[in-house]
């Protein structure tokens, strides 16, 4: 079996790449997930030591990226769902590029601001 030529996975690329401007298809899930399947490639999967200095920076590896995760899942939470970024006027673009002016317009998603804070009805907890 033939390798796959130069040009023929450029196209496949291309291909992938506009199918990825479509609607429907989350970017924010791909994008970040494949970060964080790096991270924690580096950082679970099985390794060959050549020697005490080979296997302390592996071990630095490890313990960064297993840092690196926590912060950006933190990071990630609070900007998606603690304080919601809804001014950005180019992140639209990355979920869905318009090509036409109805192309992106409504895909079936109504998102409704809610308050953040934990609220209950009829405490008065104005006098802790």
């Amino acid at each position: 079996m033939k390798p796959k030529s130069d040009y023929q996975s450029d196209s496949d690329f291309i291909i992938l790449w506009f199918s990825g401007l479509l609607p429907w298809i989350d970017n924010y899930a791909h994008i970040f997930g494949f970060i964080f399947g790096i991270l924690l490639s580096f950082a679970l999967l099985p390794y060959v030591t050549f020697g005490s200095e080979d296997r302390r920076r592996k071990l630095i590896i490890k313990i960064t990226c297993i840092v690196l995760v926590i912060v950006l899942y933190v990071v990630l939470f609070i900007v998606f769902y603690v304080t919601p970024i809804r001014e950005c006027k180019g992140c639209r673009y990355i979920n869905c590029v318009p090509f036409k002016s109805d192309f992106c317009e409504n895909m079936g998603v109504e998102v409704e601001a809610t308050e953040t804070k934990f609220e209950w009805e009829g405490d008065d907890l104005s006098n802790l």
